[in-house]
């Protein structure tokens, strides 16, 4: 009689406990942001120390939603800022320092981001002192002999006709 008593009791309790054991991990919302208040779009969350990779990444208003436990401790990265490691609590905003050190060798392409080491073409770039200092009121007429492979023609002389036509690696590569 005991017997069968404990394993109804068993068979009882034992699904309780898995179930509370499934319930203590529930979705951690939380953002991440820049020093400015701006939000991070694809920085990534993590779960430390997980034995399998478990995260998400920020959405375009920089939120992310996590099936963690509270307390769990998560590590959120993104290229240019320092990486963090914060406790997991629902609501959590998290704020990322700029490192710009982490961006030295690194391309910005229009497609992404590249090692150099990677890069196969051809890279130019303007600092934005050179800009400044160039005595024109059109960005057209300011790349004019500043990038290698970048020439700009303007057609008018007329006073406030200031939109030169940008031609890349020369005129003749366009086919009319």
């Amino acid at each position: 009689m005991i017997r069968e008593l404990l394993k109804v009791s068993l068979t009882l309790i034992l699904p309780l406990l898995f179930h509370a054991a499934a319930l203590a991990q529930t979705a951690v919302h939380g953002m991440v942001v820049d020093q400015g208040g701006e939000p991070v779009i694809g920085a990534s969350v993590l779960v430390e120390n997980a034995k399998t990779a478990t995260g998400t990444v920020t959405d375009i208003e920089g939120r992310f939603s996590l099936s963690v436990s509270p307390g769990t401790m998560l590590r959120v990265s993104y290229l240019g800022y320092e990486p963090v490691s914060v406790p997991a609590k629902d609501g959590m905003r998290v704020t990322l320092e700029e490192n710009s050190t982490q961006l030295n060798g690194v391309e910005v392409v229009a497609y992404g981001v590249q090692k150099k080491l990677t890069v196969t073409g051809a890279v130019s770039s303007v600092k934005t002192d050179d800009l400044t200092r160039t005595p024109v009121s059109s960005v057209n007429n300011i790349l004019a002999g500043q990038l290698s492979g970048v020439t700009t023609v303007q057609y008018s002389g007329e006073p406030g006709s200031d939109a030169a036509t940008v031609f890349v690696r020369g005129q003749g590569t366009w086919a009319d």
